[in-house]
């Protein structure tokens, strides 16, 4: 990712490139996976951890550097904006009833 952002910072003119720490980009990482898996209902801290081969410890570090919640909290706080969303979308509110025979 960094050199990438060097390449794009070099053909946009700019000498400073912002390169991100690796820790920033796991957390990037793990905040993609978390939103790429909100439907699964086993999407815990555990298996957060276990995917991308870090501690739980360090995954709750981690996040806690880059989140102001913990990592079950964001996960909750996430679903219930992916259901609002769902509710408040027009086209997913209108169903063709069931038809009787």
């Amino acid at each position: 990712m960094d050199l990438t952002t060097a390449v794009l910072a070099h053909h946009l003119d700019r000498a400073n490139a912002p390169l991100r720490s690796p820790t920033h980009t796991l957390y990037l990482r793990l905040a993609a996976f978390i939103e790429d898996n909100l439907r699964h209902p086993d999407l815990h801290p555990a298996t957060i951890a276990a995917a991308h081969c870090i501690s739980l410890r360090y995954l709750h570090r981690i996040v806690q550097e880059h989140h102001p919640v913990g990592v079950a909290t964001h996960i909750r706080t996430r679903r219930l904006d992916r259901a609002r969303h769902d509710l408040a979308d027009r086209r997913r509110g209108t169903r063709n009833p069931v038809v009787e025979r």
